[in-house]
């Protein structure tokens, strides 16, 4: 069986306190980073993948020189999916505007496998019972009325049912549920117009054969219904907090749409805990779990 390739992320977060924490969760690993990061040895089936440094890298003090190597050790672990050398890819936390430094432009695992792969690539957070894709991830609040299009919904959800057909449905039809961008989903035009949009893109999706209910205000969705196998939220706050409240701490966040599964944790870096020893693993270890199993 191919290993699963992994990603330190930045070694001035808590990436490496992670990693030594789940050790005995390892199945066959390539762990991509340096191993001054991490002493402990390694189970077996696991191996050291050494990325060059230019200098350490002090615990709880990113720069630019940590965020290169988070960006090296992410690129090298993909690129090792991509060669065929691993099946999946779980990547520990990186914090964009310290690989920015070295890398302009950059935002963030998900948008950087798109680019790669040239794919079609979407951002899922898995919590509890909840299934939670997002049309808009990581973009400022005022830019999302204008993202939310019609094609990209459809690209979107088209994605989302595929991809829970292929991983957890088994090829049985999924339940899906698109959330509305406005409070009361737009009150039918009363607070905003772009449910218009949403209710045409559900005509074409229910049209393809697809389980499709919707578009529901997203706060009376959330207290009251039943989640089905996956909800399209129209945009990162939206879809995470619940996702964040029901999986507690161990929420997990996949990338869907890629040629390969991409799993890791729902959190960041917490460069104010590195080197304490607090640094809980719960979701790194479901991360792990779920790249594993799918």
């Amino acid at each position: 069986m191919l290993p699963i390739a992994i990603s330190l992320g930045d070694p001035a977060g808590i990436g490496p306190e992670l990693l030594n924490k789940s050790l005995d969760h390892l199945g066959p690993s390539l762990i991509f980073g340096a191993q001054l990061y991490c002493p402990s040895p390694l189970p077996a089936q696991c191996q050291w993948i050494p990325i060059p440094t230019n200098e350490s890298v002090t615990i709880g003090k990113p720069n630019a020189e940590s965020g290169r190597q988070a960006y090296n050790s992410f690129k090298k672990a993909a690129e090792a999916v991509k060669q065929g050398k691993c099946r999946a890819l779980v990547t520990l936390p990186l914090a964009k505007e310290y690989v920015a430094l070295s890398q302009p432009g950059f935002h963030g695992h998900t948008d950087e496998l798109n680019l790669w792969w040239g794919g079609q690539s979407l951002m899922t957070l898995i919590g509890g019972d909840l299934k939670v894709a997002l049309v808009t991830d990581h973009e400022a609040l005022i830019d999302v009325p204008s993202l939310i299009t019609t094609k990209r919904v459809l690209q979107k959800a088209r994605t989302l049912r595929q991809n829970i057909k292929r991983y957890f449905t088994k090829d049985k039809e999924p339940q899906l549920h698109l959330l509305g961008l406005n409070p009361h989903a737009g009150e039918n035009g009363l607070i905003g117009h772009e449910e218009a949009l949403l209710n045409d893109a559900l005509e074409v999706l229910t049209s393809e054969g697809g389980n499709w209910q919707g578009p529901w205000p997203a706060d009376a969705f959330f207290a009251h219904h039943s989640y089905g196998d996956g909800v399209l939220a129209m945009y990162h706050d939206q879809g995470l907090i619940p996702v964040k409240m029901l999986g507690k701490k161990s929420g997990v966040h996949i990338t869907l749409g890629l040629p390969f599964i991409r799993s890791s944790p729902d959190h960041g870096t917490a460069f104010d805990i590195a080197g304490q020893n607090k640094a809980d693993p719960s979701s790194f270890i479901e991360a792990l779990r779920l790249a594993q199993r799918l």
